[in-house]
């Protein structure tokens, strides 16, 4: 729909600068003129245009956001935390990265409360009360994807060694 929206403005800026503009003289020019305002002409092909093309990719946005949720799938898993330290900023930082790798949501969960894996700070306010509980283990709840990657990251100790396997090679801070 915007691009036809688009092309729409197309036609009617050549509408526009062929029979109203002062390119053309002529009796062609005058009859036009009579009947449309060349100033609010512009307007309305420029404001309404641009409008409503924003206004179907934003909604576009949202049907295609909405479909890709349909078909990403959230699971739930279990995983060791981070020794010996807990989440601290480094283990929630390789978190947050895997988070924001993938579409959809990725939350930990502890005891009923969701925290949001995409922000830092979120993580190491559930890293202290896990510290404060003891607890030894901890459940992730996203996609597929997210989730994989976090059993990966919990399998290695979350690079606390610095040793990145290679499926998470995209968390290291030199990219390589």
């Amino acid at each position: 729909m915007p691009l036809h929206l688009l092309e729409v403005i197309l036609w009617l800026c050549h509408f526009y600068e062929r029979h109203e503009d002062d390119i053309r003289h002529g009796e062609c020019k005058q009859n036009i003129s009579r009947m449309v305002n060349k100033d609010e002409l512009l307007t309305h092909i420029v404001n309404f245009g641009f409008n409503f093309s924003q206004h179907f990719l934003r909604e576009g946005d949202k049907i295609a956001t909405a479909i890709l949720k349909s078909f990403v799938g959230n699971v739930r898993v279990e995983v060791t935390i981070p020794q010996p330290l807990g989440f601290h900023a480094r283990p929630s930082t390789y978190i947050s990265l895997i988070a924001r790798q993938y579409e959809g949501d990725l939350h930990m969960l502890i005891d009923g409360d969701k925290y949001n894996a995409k922000s830092v700070m979120s993580l190491l306010q559930a890293g202290g009360a896990l510290a404060d509980k003891g607890y030894k283990t901890v459940e992730f709840e996203g996609s597929k994807q997210a989730i994989e990657d976090v059993k990966v990251l919990s399998q290695h100790n979350y690079c606390e060694e610095g040793e990145f396997p290679r499926k998470l090679s995209y968390l290291r801070p030199d990219g390589a």
